[in-house]
């Protein structure tokens, strides 16, 4: 129909059109009709759809109040029951994803687990739906940190993988979810076996993508970061050298204009900077500026990742101050943490590490030139680091208490 030919296609115009047509068959079904339902659920199907394109909240709401009476007049022993049920899932998370409300992720969570209580354990859309249920539980874990939500995730993903096809195109979403919620209990727990099944997942997850795929990029990515996370933990090189290899092949599968670039861009700048630490050579620091400059150039503005990703440049550049001991280099990394703590939101729980940071580097080019406004600007930055990190980031604090404390002691001014 029209919805499959805007699916096919891409054209906003064909969606129109049938949405409008949905909306003229609903008015002419009646009431008591068991048509009535599927025509429903194809119409929230559409102004989801239009939703994505548009960002109009007005059809997300419709979606959602379609899809409501959809299931509210669709019989309990319907085998199409669930999969409308998990369509009002999907429609709630994404009004939760716009307006950030608790009750849409509870009543999104809600559908997703009936849909999967209702979903036979041969069917073929058991996969879709459970997997559908780990994401809602995940998200639900990101927001309240409940543990008991991780682990019903993890069981969910699992339960979408276990018995489906290994040829099925939706393993692959399957196997990155529960790549991402093992990275999250490992970051609670801090077990190893978990970052490692973890990455055993994602790299499943790459081999079943097709080769030009975008959804390949994502799961490179997200294979990166996992590979980076047991480099933090074993200082492994291998692991170092595999989490870059797999961010430049993401970037060789994105658009020049995907928003995934920034990120890949300023991930690889890490890694660069990670092995620049061990090895010393001069032209891994240079590739990890150039990176961070990339992820910088390709970001918005507006985008609240800007300011971590110029604090990046910053202390990279100072690196190469240290390396050099070239003055431009130390004055570009002073005007790129400037900058950083001007993009910050004064209630970040990162701005008091690019004030210390700031506040560190200006000491460096007082004790280098002389410059005593410097020396004044460090020590009220350190001064501003220590009060804003206090509550809430305790080793920042210590840090930014400890350089203000010796500033103070050197130039003797405690005020």
């Amino acid at each position: 129909g029209l919805l499959d030919s805007y699916t096919d296609m891409g054209q906003v115009e064909h969606l129109d059109t049938a949405i409008n047509t949905l909306e003229g068959a609903l008015a002419c079904t009646p009431e008591n009709s068991l048509d009535r339902a599927s025509v429903l659920n194809n119409l929230g199907q559409g102004l989801r759809d239009r939703y994505w394109r548009t960002s109009r909240p007005d059809d997300l709401n419709a979606a959602i109040d379609a899809y409501e009476v959809a299931i509210a007049t669709t019989p309990a022993d319907s085998p199409n029951r669930a999969g409308r049920l998990s369509n009002l899932g999907l429609a709630l998370h994404d009004r939760y994803i716009f307006l950030g409300r608790a009750e849409d992720l509870d009543v999104a969570v809600a559908a997703f687990e009936d849909a999967a209580r209702q979903t036979p354990p041969n069917s073929p859309d058991r996969l879709t739906n459970f997997n559908n249920l780990g994401i809602g539980l995940r998200a639900r874990y990101g927001r309240s940190g409940d543990l008991n939500d991780l682990s019903a995730a993890l069981e969910a993903f699992q339960a979408a993988l276990d018995g489906s096809p290994v040829t099925s195109p939706d393993r692959a979403q399957a196997l990155n979810n529960l790549g991402l919620s093992l990275q999250n209990r490992y970051e609670q727990q801090g077990h190893l076996q978990d970052l490692d099944a973890a990455i055993i997942a994602h790299r499943e997850a790459v081999d079943c993508t097709p080769a030009n795929s975008l959804d390949r990029a994502i799961c490179l990515s997200n294979l990166g970061f996992g590979l980076r996370n047991r480099f933090t933990r074993t200082q492994r090189q291998s692991d170092l050298r595999d989490a870059m290899n797999a961010w430049r092949d993401a970037i060789a599968l994105v658009p020049a204009d995907s928003p995934m670039l920034p990120g890949l861009y300023n991930n690889i700048g890490t890694g660069l900077g990670n092995r620049y630490a061990e090895t010393g050579l001069p032209e891994d620091l240079d590739e990890s500026i150039a990176s961070f400059e990339a992820a910088i150039a390709s970001t918005d503005s507006e985008s609240p990742s800007l300011s971590g990703r110029l604090s990046n440049l910053g202390l990279a550049l100072h690196d190469r101050y240290t390396l050099t001991g070239k003055l431009d280099n130390l004055n570009g990394s002073i005007a790129t943490l400037e900058d950083a703590v001007s993009h910050s939101l004064s209630n970040s729980p990162a701005v008091a590490r690019y004030l210390k940071s700031l506040g560190l580097v200006l000491s460096e080019r007082y004790a280098r030139t002389g410059r005593v406004e410097d020396l004044d600007k460090a020590l009220a930055l350190c001064r501003e680091a220590t009060q804003t990190a206090f509550p809430m980031a305790g080793d920042v604090a210590l840090q930014s208490a400890q350089i203000w404390s010796e500033l103070a002691l050197r130039s003797e001014a405690w005020d």
